[in-house]
């Protein structure tokens, strides 16, 4: 089931609240985007991104496969029991969150995976390009499953066309 887990202040136990859960919740932050992300990855669980104008840091990683993204506007009961039935794919998407955490660890050893190397590269290409990047993050929303009988079931079968699927091969 889901558990909404009261104020917490102090870090070690939202750290750990974050590190229990299969799912995090990752809401708009101030601006285009949010460090909740980065805490949501690092503490291994899968983040579900709740921003409709979210900017996610590099566009080249496949997001859909480890992470969903859901309308702002869809956020009351059917999240609650769409995550429910998530469990057929949640090891996958955790497993790939594990895959893709060292793109947001900046204590990361590995020279091929960093946010330094992703954060250079995204430079990189906006200087030679003179583009802003990140196009595929506003207005799109993905989900790594989706089953019309599902939506019928939620309430919400007009809901699947604002929905863009992830790939099926997980």
């Amino acid at each position: 089931g889901m558990q909404i887990e009261e104020f917490l202040t102090d870090y070690r136990s939202y750290a750990q609240v974050m590190g229990n859960s299969i799912f995090c919740l990752i809401p708009k932050g101030i601006g285009t985007w949010t460090h909740r992300l980065f805490e949501g990855i690092l503490a291994g669980c899968i983040p579900v991104i709740l921003s409709d104008d979210v900017e996610l840091p590099f566009p080249e990683l496949p997001w859909e496969k480890f992470s969903l993204k859901w309308p702002m506007k869809l956020v009351d009961g059917r999240l609650s029991k769409y995550l429910s039935f998530l469990e057929k794919v949640a090891a996958d998407l955790k497993s790939n969150v594990d895959k893709h955490a060292c793109w947001f660890d900046y204590h990361s050893d590995r020279p091929d995976c960093s946010p330094i190397r992703g954060i250079t590269r995204e430079l990189k290409r906006k200087k030679h390009n003179g583009t802003s990047g990140l196009p595929f993050s506003r207005q799109r929303y993905w989900l790594p499953w989706r089953d019309e009988d599902m939506w019928h079931e939620l309430g919400c079968s007009e809901c699947l066309r604002d929905f863009h699927s992830a790939p099926s091969n997980l």
